[in-house]
């Protein structure tokens, strides 16, 4: 019976010591597993940060290269004036080819003579313009007048109503009366001395002309009556008639000073022939 026990007690422990081996085997085991596990999930974070890190990086360059792109490809459509203004400060200077460092310079400055160019035909032609409209719209109002049988009032009131239909929406009558007494005072003076002298303008805009005093007209006319083949220098400055004086012993002098700023000669180079078509000869 006590060796029953005893060999009973024996395979219980070693049962027992089984049983812990077993267990510590699974935990370690076990442990092994998580130890992968984390150190599994640490290489896909790393890898998962590296992409991100590195989609990142491509997104900015796109992103700089989408800017570049359109910078290239969009510059002739800017604002002219923009783009000037960005490749005057930002154009880089190649030191290695002397003779275009300074071409960007040079461009400017032609830039700036073509826009003086054409702001001196432009006002040429606004002169032209209102001097052929007021010409032309005396002869309507004598047509009107005279198949009408209307007085002259009646005429011009007649020619405005229709004008405005014609002209941009919103035109106020009260704007075109002005309009039209402007252009009658810019002809008063090229009436007198010749629609042939607008050539010679190059400094006074049309509504510096249109302000002239009968006086002031009267002190050009004069001087082109006396010399009526003169073609003046543009190399003054001031106002048109910076001041007025009565015509005295030595008038010639006095009116050649007064219409110099006024009508001045026109150099081949600002207005070259084959731009002149339009104007008259």
């Amino acid at each position: 019976m006590d060796t029953f026990l005893d060999e009973t007690f024996k395979k219980s422990v070693s049962d027992g010591f089984r049983q812990r081996n077993r267990e510590k085997k699974l935990l370690h085991e076990s442990a092994i597993q998580d130890l992968s596990g984390v150190s599994n999930e640490t290489t896909s974070s790393v890898i998962k940060d590296e992409k991100s890190q590195s989609h990142k990086k491509r997104e900015a360059e796109n992103i700089v290269q989408d800017v570049f792109d359109f910078t290239a490809t969009s510059a002739p459509e800017k604002n002219h004036m923009t783009e000037t203004s960005m490749t005057a400060h930002h154009e880089k200077s190649d030191m290695d080819n002397p003779p275009n460092i300074l071409q960007n310079l040079a461009c400017l400055i032609q830039e700036a003579w073509d826009a003086k160019d054409e702001a001196i035909l432009a006002n040429q032609k606004e002169l032209l313009c209102w001097c052929s409209y007021i010409v032309e719209f005396n002869k309507k109002t004598t047509e009107f007048m005279t198949e009408y049988k209307i007085g002259e009032k009646k005429a011009k009131g007649m020619i405005y109503d229709n004008l405005i239909k014609l002209l941009r929406p919103g035109t106020k009558r009260n704007t075109l009366l002005k309009q039209t007494q402007r252009a009658r005072d810019i002809y008063k003076l090229f009436e007198k001395i010749g629609i042939d002298k607008i050539k010679y303008i190059t400094t006074y805009s049309a509504n510096s002309i249109s302000e002239l005093s009968d006086s002031q007209i009267q002190t050009i006319v004069d001087y082109f009556s006396k010399n009526p083949n003169t073609e003046l220098p543009d190399d003054r400055d001031g106002t048109i008639i910076d001041f007025e004086e009565d015509i005295s012993n030595d008038q010639d002098n006095v009116l050649g000073e007064q219409a110099k700023p006024l009508v001045s000669a026109t150099r081949a180079e600002v207005i070259p022939p084959a731009r002149k078509n339009w104007m008259p000869r």
